[in-house]
């Protein structure tokens, strides 16, 4: 079977989840396929959901996201810290 059948056999637009147990889940059921860090599969083993390695896949970007008006002195030290440690 290829990729295009599997696709084609899930349904259209998806499931609507919000958080990484749902994304599990929903995986678990056959209603979607999705992209992890291998960090993820790593601390989410589960018997019913299958990980492979993308090994072609390019690597990607983690970015800090916190509200644009807030001046939390705990975000700024938060995003000071997560900066200096991506150097």
């Amino acid at each position: 079977m290829s990729f295009v059948n599997i696709v084609a056999d899930l349904p259209a637009g998806g499931p609507v989840v919000r958080d990484t147990a749902q994304l599990l889940e929903v995986i678990a059921l056959g209603q979607a396929v999705a992209l992890v860090p291998a960090s993820l599969a790593a601390r989410n083993v589960r018997p019913e959901v299958t990980y492979r390695p993308v090994r072609d896949a390019a690597p990607y970007r983690t970015l800090a996201l916190w509200p644009a008006d807030s001046r939390s002195p705990s975000i700024t030290w938060f995003v000071k810290t997560a900066l200096e440690g991506a150097r």
